[in-house]
């Protein structure tokens, strides 16, 4: 879509994370030379030319990088925006994207994603007049540090007061906890007020602890985003009937007391802990 040409109003989810390709190259340099965009970028050079745009292509293609393209729905060809998540995180818009939530919804996406395979915490910066970046880091969780920095804006020739930003994926997991389809009944992770069901419920022998561990048992394999985690099983009426273990490699196990529900829930249950080793 040119520049010029207005664009109607963007649903939240009006758009697809894909991988970068050779084909986004001009729409990236177009937007990374925009003023709007490149005075919030802090890591891009200014002006940014096709040689810079083609060392962040290969910067990219790592199997293990987590660069995505926010592209439309309608025309997946047309770039929106882009982010990267992990030590260093970056992301924009192109400025006819903004105020849409468009960056909140694609970082919901691509947050789980990322700690579906790395435990490791996201770090994100934001000029302290970035209104905007700051408040989506907070509505997704991200905890604001103590302590401002000054760094250095190419785009916009100086240097401003930032603030740094981390999620934990224990952050994450506690404010959205995933809920995971098990064929009729439901996975959701087991916190410390889980503990008066699980102590129903379990019996008490290997793997299951007994009642007076069941604190260091809980902390020990909350889930954290990674392939490993403690989950309660809830039938269809949200009932807690039983738990279930992912600590690899031991295979999954699951504890469902009611031989009824083991019968009609315990292969779900196993499947659907090994879909989460299986995350792209």
């Amino acid at each position: 879509m040119p520049a010029d040409q207005p664009r109607s109003p963007l649903n939240p989810t009006d758009f697809v994370l894909r991988k970068l390709a050779l084909a986004d190259l001009p729409q990236v340099i177009r937007q990374l030379n925009d003023p709007h965009i490149a005075g919030w970028l802090a890591a891009v050079p200014h002006p940014f030319q096709p040689e810079d745009a083609t060392e962040l292509l290969a910067s990219v293609q790592p199997p293990d990088n987590h660069a995505r393209v926010i592209a439309s729905q309608a025309d997946p060809d047309e770039v929106l925006g882009c982010l990267c998540l992990g030590t260093n995180t970056w992301f924009w818009l192109a400025p006819g994207a903004w105020g849409q939530g468009v960056m909140q919804a694609a970082l919901e996406q691509a947050i789980p994603a990322f700690f579906a395979r790395n435990p490791c915490p996201i770090y994100a910066s934001a000029r302290d007049d970035n209104a905007a970046s700051r408040a989506v880091l907070q509505k997704l969780g991200f905890a604001q540090l103590p302590a401002p920095r000054r760094m250095f804006f190419h785009g916009a020739g100086r240097s401003f007061l930032c603030r740094d930003f981390v999620l934990s994926p224990e952050q994450w997991v506690l404010r959205s906890p995933p809920v995971v389809d098990a064929g009729g009944a439901e996975l959701i992770p087991a916190t410390r007020r889980s503990i008066p069901a699980l102590a129903g419920l379990l019996p008490g022998h290997a793997p299951w602890p007994a009642s007076d561990e069941l604190v260091s048992f809980v902390d020990r394999f909350r889930y954290r985003g990674a392939d490993s985690g403690l989950f309660l099983i809830r039938d269809d009426t949200r009932r807690v009937i039983g738990a279930a273990l992912l600590a690899p490699p031991a295979e999954p196990e699951i504890c469902l007391p009611s031989q009824a529900d083991d019968e009609q829930y315990a292969e779900a249950a196993k499947e659907a802990l090994l879909r989460l080793t299986q995350r792209p």
